[in-house]
């Protein structure tokens, strides 16, 4: 659980004052086993992807979103997950559409990208060239 479930941030809270918590690392190491792993439908790898969408989250702190609560987690997708395309988009397309820049997408993905439907339709055609200067040589 994380304080982005906004439906259970009471209960966050309460979790939070009574219990001592641990901070999981997300960078990577040598443990991580797919961190090498290619996202299908692209060139770039998931350790690649989760730093250089990470970085981006927190540059667009400055706009109100919480850089380290909304950042991807090295975990976030398995292994399975990033080797279907369609799977990868709706998981973690779906989360940066719908959570991370909910209030302006034009901030993280191209204008012409005006639906969830078109994000996922233009992954499947153009990769990573759905974002906004991000993965601009991909």
């Amino acid at each position: 659980m994380n304080s982005s479930d906004q439906n259970v941030f009471v209960l966050d809270t309460a979790f939070k004052r009574r219990w001592r918590l641990h901070i999981i690392s997300n960078i990577f190491d040598d443990t991580h086993s797919y961190k090498d792993a290619i996202i299908d439908g692209t060139n770039t790898t998931w350790k690649k992807f989760v730093e250089v969408i990470n970085n981006k989250i927190s540059e667009l702190n400055a706009y109100g979103i919480n850089g380290d609560d909304k950042q991807i987690g090295k975990y976030f997708i398995s292994k399975s997950e990033l080797q279907n395309k369609k799977v990868f988009a709706e998981k973690v397309l779906l989360y940066l559409w719908e959570d991370v820049v909910k209030f302006d997408r034009t901030l993280m993905f191209k204008e012409e990208y005006r639906t969830l439907d078109e994000l996922i339709n233009g992954f499947s055609n153009y990769g990573l060239k759905i974002f906004k200067d991000i993965f601009d040589n991909e």
